[in-house]
């Protein structure tokens, strides 16, 4: 019994420890192979993806960290996002994040919890991005990736997590 509450442990830090790190080297290496493919790679939603995987594969408290620390790494090693943008991006992830457990508890559909913790999040983003473009916080257009990718993007990602949540 003990044996295996330990390999269990094991087994939970080995993965929690595999995804930062995958998600820090996606986040150091997207700009360079957004230069590499001529590719906006950014539509793709890397740091969304590795959060994704934090939800699926690790527990509450990873999924937070790499929601906050993610965009604020990337701001620190590129300079990109800005930092008042890395800011709203940490706390759309976080939201993102919330709303996942939060809906995981109302819905009886996995699907549904994730698709709509990404939508309601990127509400919440673009409803404070416009008060800072107003402000003048950093200039960027509104909407950077247009609406239809957003919707599938969200879609996969939701797709994903129902099918491995599924399994277990």
């Amino acid at each position: 019994m003990k044996n295996s509450a330990i390999l269990s442990l094991k087994r939970e830090t080995l993965t929690t420890l595999l995804i930062d790190s995958a998600a820090i080297a996606v986040i150091l290496l997207a700009p360079a192979l957004a230069h590499l493919l001529s590719f906006p790679v950014f539509y793709l939603e890397p740091m969304r993806i590795m959060l994704v995987l934090a939800l699926v594969h690790t527990n509450r408290k990873n999924a937070y960290a790499l929601a906050v620390a993610l965009p604020i790494i990337s701001f620190v090693v590129s300079g990109h996002p800005v930092f008042f943008k890395a800011g709203l991006m940490s706390a759309e992830f976080a939201l993102n994040v919330f709303l996942f457990f939060e809906l995981s508890k109302r819905f009886k559909n996995v699907f549904g919890a994730v698709f709509f913790s990404i939508i309601l999040s990127k509400i919440g983003y673009y409803i404070v991005k416009v008060f800072m473009l107003n402000y003048a916080l950093f200039s960027s257009p509104l909407i950077s990736i247009p609406v239809w990718i957003q919707l599938v993007t969200a879609s996969l990602f939701a797709l994903y997590a129902m099918m491995v949540l599924k399994k277990q």
